[in-house]
């Protein structure tokens, strides 16, 4: 199994295609890791109330969404609750 951060550094390890979004704010691969499909996506979510950004992101992910596994990571900078988990908003 494949484990050393993302990967043990002699796994098998292909990347098929790569989308990056014009601001840099994800990067989508499709790969193949020991033969197997993956999506690995990273999101940086914009820092201020852009529902326009998720809403791209959204319509690139039903897209992509064709591999058996797909992990996603990195930081949505979303809150559960305005009033509790930010300030000054």
């Amino acid at each position: 199994m494949c484990c050393h951060g993302f990967f043990y550094y002699n796994c098998e390890f292909e990347i098929n295609s790569e989308y990056k979004d014009e601001n840099r704010k994800y990067i989508i691969l499709d790969a193949t890791v020991e033969n197997v499909p993956f999506l690995l996506i990273e999101i940086y979510g914009p820092n201020s109330d852009t529902p326009n950004f998720f809403a791209s992101l959204k319509d690139k992910l039903v897209d992509c969404l064709t591999t058996q596994y797909t992990i996603i990571g990195g930081d949505f900078y979303l809150v559960m609750d305005k009033d509790l988990d930010s300030m000054n908003y």
